[in-house]
C-alpha cells in the first residue's frame, strides 16, 4: 500500500492506494497534530509519495514525521523538463508548481489528447496541453476566497457573510454583488481560456479538478470532464 500526500497552500489532502484502488482518504492542516490518521495503516505501507507546494520547512517536517512513525522515507515529486510523455512548457521547468505539473501529467495520460486543465482551489490555475503532450504554459488567478479577502482588506464598506449566494446574476446587495461578481470573473476567465485554445485545437477537452469545481455553473461542468484526483494520479506517473 502507498500513502499519497498532497500538501497544498491551505491544507493537506491524503489517500492510501493499493493496486490502483483508493482505500482511504482524508485531510489535515499543516499542523503535525492532525497527521495521525494518515498513518492508520502504517505497518502495511510500503511507500509514501508527496506533492508539496508549501516549502522546505513543511517537507522536512513531513520527512521526519514519516520516518519516526512508519520508518519510511518520503518520495517527493519535482517539476521536471519531461515525464510520462509530457514536455514541460516553462522556460525554467523546475519553477512550475509541482501540483500543476502533476495535474498536467495525469490529465494527458488520462485524456490522451489536447486539453485545458482547470484546478479550482486557493487559486484557479489553467494549463494548456497541446498535441504530443506539449505543455504550453498557463495562467494563475486568485480563487474566490482570496478575492473576498482582498476586498475585505482593501475596503471599509464591503462586508458580508460569504457562502450565501450561488448565482451569476447581478447582485442586489453587497454580498450578492461580490460573490456573484467573483464567480462571473472566474467563469469568464475559464471560458475565454478554452475559447483561445480551441482556435487551434478544435477538439480540446476541458478538464476540471480541485475543491472549487462545484461552484462552477452547470453549463461549464456539463461540458467538461471532472477528474477529482489529478494531483494524486500524477504522483503515480511521476513516481511510478
Amino acid at each position: 500500500m502507498i500513502l499519497e500526500i498532497d500538501a497544498g497552500n491551505t491544507a493537506i489532502k491524503w489517500r492510501v492506494v493499493n493496486g490502483g484502488a483508493s482505500l482511504e482518504r482524508g485531510s489535515a492542516t499543516h499542523e503535525r497534530e492532525t497527521w495521525t490518521p494518515m498513518l492508520a495503516r502504517g505497518g502495511a505501507l510500503s511507500r509514501v509519495r508527496v506533492s508539496n507546494v508549501c516549502g522546505v520547512d513543511l517537507e522536512q517536517e513531513l520527512r521526519r514525521w514519516v520516518r519516526q512513525q512508519a520508518g519510511l522515507s518520503i518520495e517527493v515529486a519535482r517539476s521536471e523538463p519531461s515525464a510520462a510523455g509530457v514536455t514541460n512548457g516553462y522556460r525554467e521547468p523546475e519553477k512550475l508548481g509541482v501540483d500543476r505539473w502533476l495535474a498536467v501529467v495525469a490529465a494527458w495520460n488520462t485524456v490522451g489528447s489536447p486539453c485545458v486543465v482547470v484546478d479550482a482551489g486557493t487559486t484557479v490555475t489553467v494549463d494548456f496541453i497541446g498535441c504530443g503532450g506539449r505543455h504550453l504554459g498557463g495562467y494563475i488567478v486568485p480563487g474566490e476566497q482570496m478575492m473576498y479577502r482582498a476586498l475585505f482588506s482593501g475596503t471599509k464598506g464591503v462586508r458580508f457573510d460569504p457562502g450565501q449566494n450561488h448565482s451569476l446574476l447581478p447582485g442586489r446587495d453587497t454580498g450578492e454583488a461580490v460573490e456573484n461578481g467573483c464567480r462571473v470573473l472566474i467563469e469568464s476567465f475559464v471560458v475565454r481560456s478554452l475559447a483561445w485554445f480551441r482556435e487551434n485545437e478544435k477538439e480540446a477537452t476541458l478538464v476540471l479538478t480541485g475543491g472549487g469545481v462545484g461552484q462552477f455553473d452547470a453549463a461549464i461542468r456539463e461540458n467538461a470532464r471532472h477528474i477529482p484526483d489529478l494531483v494524486f494520479d500524477g504522483l503515480g506517473y511521476a513516481l511510478p
